[in-house]
């Protein structure tokens, strides 16, 4: 369990996500996680996202695109979470990535 000190709410709790499955297909990369308290939680990241935050050309594939930046990809569904942001999927966009 993670915690966070707020500069005006005391202590806020992070939720701890656990990553289970990964889906790459043509248009783009879908996440599967789990919250710590069991919820289904799916991200997706479109191809042109993954293409923006690469700087990688159009011919590159998506799984590799993804695989570059999967770290960075994970760290930003994380956060984008844990900052209240919710969908079905949550969509990871390109100004989510302070580089992009």
């Amino acid at each position: 369990m993670s915690t966070q000190r707020g500069s005006t709410q005391g202590w806020r709790h992070l939720a701890d996500i656990r990553f289970t499955h990964t889906r790459v297909r043509a248009d783009g990369v879908q996440i599967d996680a789990v919250s710590e308290t069991g919820v289904p939680i799916r991200f997706a990241i479109d191809a042109e996202t993954l293409r923006t935050i690469s700087g990688h050309p159009r011919n590159t594939a998506v799984s590799d695109l993804f695989e570059g930046r999967r770290e960075q990809i994970l760290g930003v569904a994380t956060r984008a979470f844990n900052a209240g942001v919710r969908g079905d999927p949550i969509r990871l966009l390109s100004t989510m990535f302070p580089e992009a």
